[in-house]
């Protein structure tokens, strides 16, 4: 969570000259995989807790009201915006990252 709060409080972020902080094809994916990564280890975390009988929900829940208050973080830096579809990219990674966990789990 401490590394996708720096990196979204940087107003320009580039890559290799390239900006990787603006609209671009790259950017959905970007969120997705953050979000992918962040949603294995809070579902790892949530299964060790008293609450495993709902870590997938625990899961969704932390993981995606992490993404919904960065989005707002973003829109106070200046050079970036609030999106309701970099919030959707954020769903899809933390979703995937769960089913992903439960099915090499078993």
């Amino acid at each position: 969570m401490g590394i996708i709060f720096y990196f979204s409080s940087q107003s320009s972020i580039s890559l290799g000259g390239q900006p990787i902080g603006g609209p671009n094809i790259i950017a959905p994916l970007r969120h997705s995989a953050e979000y992918f990564i962040l949603a294995l280890l809070v579902f790892r975390g949530s299964i060790t807790s008293k609450f495993r009988k709902n870590s997938v929900l625990i899961t969704i829940l932390i993981s995606g009201l992490y993404g919904f208050s960065d989005e707002v973080h973003q829109y106070f830096v200046p050079g970036r915006t609030f999106s309701f579809g970099d919030i959707l990219f954020d769903l899809l990674g933390i979703i995937i990252g769960v089913l992903i966990y439960k099915f090499f789990k078993k």
